[in-house]
């Protein structure tokens, strides 16, 4: 144990230390923000997996595979798609307005109130994914030192505010890629290991009966939901569109989000593959547990730890960029709304920086509440929130701009977003991102049918 955990407290001093050091070149809010808009498309990775590529896509999709077999994959399958759908379709034409945030790009087109619409729907939403971020990195903490969850969650806190607090969106792009290449090597000895142990690919579909171990909809309509709400949530998140704003030009942002696209779905594969061997070799162990669990007993003990330390940092590092996308939202969407307020550089830079002090303190309370919450349901929960009020009124305003009034774009909103809160509370067992997303269209399918008469008209 004293090798596992001296490992493990070396890799997260190191992972500590370069989010300090790399923050020392932030001078003001853009460099925090948007890194200056001088990105590479390293960089643009960087970005979106290091805030994509979390506790969700590890924890969470071992968590879930085996208890439900290759569903789980569905949280990085629909990731990569909705990354490849960033770069074909909505990248370049997102940067052409040179915004910072989502709200704005919404704003120049409906003004106002469908602006704070949206608005509550992403920050609620992205407040759920930091939770789920908090109960993977306190599971993981929890299953090896003899903490209570209050103490994990105080820990987690600490070591995120860390990572961004200093140097914003610079020194996590920078994290963000040396904890992928960690997680990816860690996965990969992972899979290896499993096969080592005689659980590998065809033996495992032999074995294991198609249902629901290799159903990619063994929970029906929630599968299905869950894999639509992550492919646009993609599109509604205030940090992956972050990155694709800090990039230097249209090309390296095309090619940041194609490079993510194509990494992030072997990763969840491998992650599945984890838990259906766990599942076939008849290890029993909480559900939460189960990748801590293979760490520590099938590797070394000093492998084991640093591979345990990569996970922490990689929940960590997931909570650190969806944080800084709040805290964007807060300073920019918000505080500099307020009449009265200073807005020089300097005075927004304090700001954005208190934000994510902030943002940390709610998050670490809410997940305290909801710490026995599946990991990946809360993260299908986040992604429908940001995308039933704003993944339509946000699509027309990129691609067909001034088509649809303030008034019409605010309804299709409330539509969407109240539809998916009505349906959570009154009717659990429907998949409520399909009742939003039906509302909201309603909304606007009168004007898209005039549209098209008119244009086949003439």
């Amino acid at each position: 144990m004293f090798y596992f955990m001296l490992s493990a407290f070396l890799v997260i001093t190191v992972f500590c230390l370069l989010g300090v050091i790399s923050s020392g070149k932030v001078k003001n809010t853009s460099d925090y923000a948007i890194a200056g808009r001088k990105a590479g498309a390293g960089t643009v990775v960087g970005v979106i997996m290091g805030a994509l590529v979390g506790g969700g896509s590890t924890v969470g999709t071992v968590q879930m595979s085996y208890q439900w077999g290759l569903s789980a994959w569905w949280f990085t399958l629909g990731s990569g798609i909705g990354c490849a759908i960033l770069a074909f379709r909505f990248a370049v034409p997102m940067r052409r307005g040179g915004t910072v945030t989502l709200p704005e790009l919404i704003e120049r087109n409906y003004g106002l109130p469908v602006t704070i619409l949206t608005l509550t729907g992403s920050i609620s939403g992205t407040l759920f994914a930091v939770i789920a971020q908090f109960i993977a990195g306190t599971a993981l903490i929890r299953s090896v030192l003899p903490l209570t969850p209050g103490a994990a969650i105080l820990s987690l806190s600490m070591m995120i505010v860390f990572f961004i607090f200093f140097g914003g969106l610079k020194s996590f792009s920078v994290v963000g890629n040396v904890k992928t290449a960690i997680l990816y090597l860690m996965v990969a000895l992972c899979t290896a290991r499993a096969a080592y142990l005689g659980q590998g690919p065809l033996r495992l579909i032999r074995e294991l009966p198609f249902s629901p171990w290799w159903n990619l909809f063994a929970r029906g309509q929630q599968d299905a939901g869950a894999g639509l709400s992550v492919m646009l949530g993609i599109l509604c998140t205030q940090i992956y569109v972050q990155g694709i704003f800090a990039a230097s030009d249209d090309r390296t942002a095309k090619k940041g989000c194609i490079l993510a696209a194509i990494l992030i779905p072997p990763l969840g594969l491998s992650c599945v593959w984890i838990g259906l061997a766990m599942r076939n070799m008849g290890i029993v162990v909480e559900p939460a547990q189960a990748l801590p669990y293979f760490l520590k007993t099938y590797f070394h003990p000093s492998l084991g730890g640093a591979f345990w330390a990569g996970l922490v940092i990689t929940a960590i590092g997931g909570a650190s960029g969806l944080c800084l996308g709040i805290a964007t939202n807060l300073s920019r969407d918000i505080y500099a709304r307020i009449p009265g307020v200073n807005r020089d550089d300097r005075a927004m830079l304090r700001f954005s920086r208190f934000a994510v002090l902030l943002t940390v303190a709610v998050s670490a309370w809410l997940a305290n509440i909801f710490l026995e919450s599946p990991i990946l349901q809360l993260s299908y929960l986040s992604m429908g929130l940001r995308v039933a009020g704003m993944i339509i009124p946000l699509t027309l305003a990129i691609f067909k701009p001034k088509i649809m009034s303030p008034k019409l774009a605010c309804a299709s909103s409330i539509a969407g977003f109240g539809g998916m809160l009505v349906t959570l509370i009154f009717f659990p067992d429907k998949e409520p991102l399909f009742v939003g997303l039906i509302a909201s269209g309603a909304c606007i399918a009168p004007l898209l049918l005039k549209t098209r008469l008119n244009r086949n008209s003439k």
